[in-house]
């Protein structure tokens, strides 16, 4: 657990609490109320939670609105992002990293906004176009990495991975990171 009291502890799940898709998409919600509504949302949450599922094609990570729910976490003060992931994705993944650190390095090379998909073309080039002008793509992509990687260690440590090999997988990926962004 992350010490919060689970009595004072709310937890808002997007796609149960507000269908996005019908109320924009078959309404005539606009662009910009639909882009306020989230960031209202998200700044009143004050943590989002990324689920990556799956662990090594993770969908979220595809979607421009998805991303765009990142980015006013890691934007807004006051506001975090975390990655979490299904149990068996988790395991998946950590077995996975015991074979291949490649497998690793792959997803975090398939982490670009800017290849991201919405079911609005428009959509995607405003949220695009706001990312870049903002923070620009690499920053954004290099923040979302740093979001991946640090899940990463933290489920290494809960699986009780030793110290060397955990350091050894966050280097790799560390240094993966830095060429990626130079």
């Amino acid at each position: 657990t992350d010490g919060r009291d689970p009595k004072k502890t709310y937890i808002w799940l997007d796609c149960l609490c507000r269908n996005w898709n019908r109320a924009y998409i078959s309404t005539e919600v606009s662009f910009d109320k639909h882009m306020e509504e989230i960031q209202t949302i998200v700044t009143g949450v004050g943590r989002i939670w990324s689920m990556m599922f799956p662990w090594n094609n993770p969908q979220s990570l595809k979607r421009v609105w998805c991303l765009f729910e990142i980015y006013v976490a890691i934007t807004e003060v006051g506001v975090e992002a975390e990655i979490i992931m299904p149990v068996d994705q988790e395991e998946a993944m950590i077995n996975s990293l015991n074979d291949d650190i490649n497998n690793l390095l792959d997803v975090l090379s398939n982490t670009h906004i800017e290849n991201a998909m919405a079911s609005k073309q428009e959509d995607r080039r405003k949220i695009l176009t706001l990312v870049e002008e903002k923070i620009g793509f690499t920053h954004f992509n290099s923040r979302v990495n740093a979001l991946l990687i640090e899940w990463i260690r933290v489920s290494l440590v809960n699986a009780g991975k030793d110290d060397d090999a955990i350091d050894e997988i966050l280097k790799s990926a560390e240094n993966w990171q830095k060429n990626e962004r130079a």
